[in-house]
């Protein structure tokens, strides 16, 4: 009996053993399991319905929205297993990148959030992230094609290319005279914020005062018409289309003016910026080759009657010639003297500035004919504005602001080329900083999208134009400051030490409060100041320059509770103002961010 005893005993000793054995076997495998099950993933939807319902799938990499519409999206965390977990949609994060100056989502957090876009014919960057201390938090990203709203309008414009702009770009009124007896427009059908939605085939074309002026609509192309003069006098040109504001333009028409020689040479001018500076330096002015120059020129002076351009913003710009050169070939170079103004030369309308471009009857060919301008070319590429960036937690942007429209497809004009970010003593070209996506707008923006970091406006600067540096601030709208605090607080003066490791200066005071402005990152265009101010709002200090912490980046300054006379104020509580001034004073470009905190002083 005790032998049989003893082996019934011991099987469940063994069995036990064995089980637990097996068990620590396993945990290696169970802990991988619970690893990869809390790994998660975002995805974007439009609906707020159940996600993966046949009704409510999941975005990809790209959505259309419209301009006018209020388009909603809902972010959804799935773990490994792809299962919801609803709980958590609330940690959401989102983020636009836009270029092109639309509002911004009308949640930042959240399961959910809205665009209503206003500018269209650009792609914003929706991204939607997760992030619960892992060291890649999942993301997804959707890239937004924003178009154009529902047809609202009619402007009557001079330029039939504009299918990607985002403004109403009227003629406004034009001059008809014996020079130029007819003129061509355009019924361009627009949204409500002005951006282009087609051209309006059924456009009815009609004039208020038929003895002026005649339109006519190009047979078959209602978009199109033809404005031409009758005799002396004022009317008005209307386009309408049924269900939408009609367009209107004004028209003068001149009597008699003085006539162009009739075996006047047809030239060209050429409009340049050598020295890619954004200001015009040099016209050369063209005709066919098959006319030859007299041997003795004229002066500049007796050939130019006036010169000037008139820009996309109708201002009128004055060119000053100086010199004119014979160069190979029919061309005759004419030097100018280089504005320097702040506005570029680079973008400027072709026809108003044509009216501008005036030569003397003066002969210049061998059998004594005269020469008139009757086109004008822009060979002025578009420099480098501005400059700015955008941080975020993950994608910085770089947003580059041309001195005109760029036509993307049909320019060879290479952006990237013409700027580059110069790091100690080496310059390095964009396209190596930014990696991910460039977003280019006809406007003559563009954006590059960089990992975080890539870019320091400590220490980079770009290289624009002709070897013009030119610091990297941050764009309009970026808060510089992330937090405002001040050890200690409350605080007893000559009592309260500041800790060693808060001290910087040997000329720093030991006892007081450190008031800190912590920045995003420091620049050498950050300055801040201070004022320290009662509870009544009487000014206690003086103005105080603070000081920058380059380790901490921060600026601070370190109150010992002593007033502007050198007494140490009362007991009570205090407000302290901090002043951020970013920007470079002697051009005027400055902007002012504030900030505040109380400060309470004890007894």
């Amino acid at each position: 009996m005790k032998r049989a005893y003893m082996k019934i005993g011991r099987f469940p000793f063994a069995f036990a053993l064995r089980g637990m054995l097996a068990l620590v076997a396993l945990m290696p495998l169970y802990a991988g399991a619970q690893k990869a099950y809390d790994a998660r993933s975002v995805l974007i939807y439009v609906k707020p319905d159940t996600p993966g319902t046949p009704n409510n799938k999941p975005l990809g990499i790209r959505a259309g929205v419209s301009v006018g519409t209020v388009s909603s999206f809902y972010a959804h965390v799935f773990d490994s297993l792809k299962q919801w977990k609803p709980a958590l949609d609330k940690f959401i994060t989102w983020s636009l990148v836009d270029t092109i100056g639309n509002p911004s989502l009308s949640a930042v957090s959240g399961d959910s959030t809205s665009f209503a876009p206003t500018r269209a014919f650009a792609a914003a960057m929706l991204t939607a992230t997760f992030s619960d201390g892992l060291s890649s938090p999942p993301i997804s990203v959707v890239n937004l094609l924003i178009s154009a709203g529902i047809a609202h309008h009619i402007v009557i414009e001079d330029d039939s290319a504009c299918s990607t702009t985002r403004v109403d770009n009227p003629a406004g009124a034009i001059l008809l005279n014996d020079n130029s007896p007819s003129f061509t427009v355009y019924a361009v059908v627009r949204d409500r914020y002005g951006n282009f939605a087609r051209f309006s085939s059924y456009a009815s074309w009609q004039v208020s005062d038929p003895s002026a002026a005649s339109v006519f609509p190009v047979s078959g192309k209602n978009q199109q018409a033809l404005i031409v003069k009758a005799s002396p006098g004022q009317t008005e040109v209307a386009a309408s289309e049924p269900g939408l504001i009609s367009g209107t333009l004004r028209v003068s028409v001149e009597g008699n003016v003085p006539p162009v020689p009739a075996n006047a040479v047809a030239a060209t001018a050429t409009l340049l910026d050598t020295n890619k500076e954004g200001h015009l330096d040099r016209i050369d002015i063209s005709w066919p080759d098959s006319i030859k120059l007299a041997a003795n020129l004229p002066s500049v002076d007796q050939l130019v009657e006036k010169m000037g351009i008139v820009t996309l913003g109708s201002q009128f710009v004055e060119l000053h010639p100086i010199v004119m050169v014979k160069a190979k070939g029919n061309v005759l170079q004419v030097v100018l003297d280089e504005n320097k103004g702040a506005v570029y030369e680079t973008a400027w309308d072709s026809l108003k500035t044509l009216q501008r471009m005036t030569l003397k009857n003066t002969p210049l060919t061998i059998d004594n004919r005269a020469l008139v301008i009757t086109r004008v070319v822009d060979s002025a590429a578009p420099v480098v504005a501005s400059l700015c960036l955008t941080p975020s937690p993950r994608i910085d942007s770089l947003t580059v602001v041309f001195s005109g429209p760029i036509d993307w497809v049909a320019t060879s004009f290479d952006p990237s080329a013409s700027f580059g970010i110069q790091r100690a003593g080496q310059i390095l070209p964009i396209s190596q900083l930014s990696p991910l996506k460039t977003v280019e707008s006809p406007a003559g923006v563009c954006t590059y999208l960089l990992t975080h970091g890539s870019i320091s406006p400590l220490t980079d600067n770009a290289l624009v134009r002709a070897s013009q540096i030119v610091p990297i601030a941050y764009c309009p709208g970026v808060s510089l400051i992330s937090a405002v605090r001040a050890c200690a607080n409350p605080f007893k003066p000559g009592a309260s030490a500041i800790p060693e490791s808060q001290l910087t200066g040997g000329s720093d005071p030991r006892f007081g409060t450190k008031i800190e402005v912590q920045l995003i990152s420091l620049t050498r265009l950050v300055s801040g100041t201070l004022i320290i101010f009662d509870a009544v709002g009487n000014a206690v200090t003086n103005k105080i320059v603070m000081k920058k912490d380059y380790i901490g980046k921060s600026l601070y300054w370190i109150w010992d509770g002593k007033n502007r006379f050198g007494t140490l104020v009362g007991l009570g509580t205090y407000l302290a103002r901090v002043t951020l001034d970013e920007g470079d004073a002697a051009s005027g470009a400055v902007r002012s961010e504030s900030a505040r905190i109380l400060i309470g002083v004890k007894g």
